[in-house]
This record gives C-alpha cells, sequence and structure tokens, in this order.
C-alpha cells in the first residue's frame, strides 16, 4: 500500500491541472527526491524493526530540477528496495562492533541531459 500512497502524495503537487500532469499511471513531474525520502523512510523502518537499528538516510540532489516523467510506485519500488539493501548490509556490517552509530547511506540524485531526451542517475553509498 505504500506505492499507491507515494502516488497519491506525489500527485497532490498539480490537483489545480491534473489533468495535464497524469497520464494513466504515468506523472509527468514526478518528484524523485520526495519519493526516495518516502522509500528510506520505509527502509530504514523495516531495518529498525528487523535490527533494531538502522542507519541514517542522506539525500542529496544536484540542480533544483528534480522532476522526471515516470511511473511514481515503479521508482518508489526500486529505490526502496536499494536502500533496504543498504540499509540490511550496513545493519550487519556493523552488527558486532560497539560503535552506536552506524555510517549512514547516502544517495545521490543527478538529472543529467542526454543527446535526446533527459535522464536520471541514482548512486547510493554505504
Amino acid at each position: 500500500s505504500t506505492p499507491s500512497t507515494t502516488t497519491a502524495a506525489a500527485g497532490t503537487r498539480d490537483a489545480a491541472n491534473p489533468s495535464r500532469r497524469w497520464v494513466g499511471s504515468i506523472d509527468r513531474a514526478t518528484d524523485v527526491a520526495d519519493i526516495a525520502d518516502n522509500a528510506a523512510h520505509n527502509a530504514k523502518m523495516l531495518c529498525y524493526e528487523k535490527y533494531s537499528a538502522a542507519p541514517d538516510v542522506i539525500i542529496k540532489t544536484v540542480g533544483k530540477n528534480r522532476d522526471i516523467t515516470y511511473i511514481p510506485s515503479h521508482l518508489y519500488h526500486i529505490v526502496f528496495e536499494l536502500l533496504k539493501n543498504s540499509c540490511r548490509a550496513v545493519t550487519e556490517l556493523y552488527d558486532d562492533t560497539t560503535t552506536i552509530d552506524l555510517p549512514p547511506v547516502e544517495v545521490l540524485i543527478v538529472k543529467v541531459r542526454a543527446k535526446a531526451s533527459h535522464s536520471l542517475a541514482v548512486r547510493c553509498n554505504s
């Protein structure tokens, strides 16, 4: 149910003219950072529930325009799986140490312009 919540939340920014923004389930103004933030929150909660600890997730964007044309629920699922795996890996790697503070998982979101289209790069460091 979280992806549909994400889709609905992402669609509220252009409520004045939804017919121009949405084409079926494709959002012409999908805010990648908002979806990544939601996925990070849920991945941390799941990690904390299983391990009683979870690393912070730091999301950084390059540039001001973070919107892309995409299906928000698909993007959520992809980013959630990446962050869930990263949080688990960090937590398991530092499980047997006495360190209280786990190193953060860092997400870098960059929108780049290719020859014929716009592309998005998401990089996770853990």
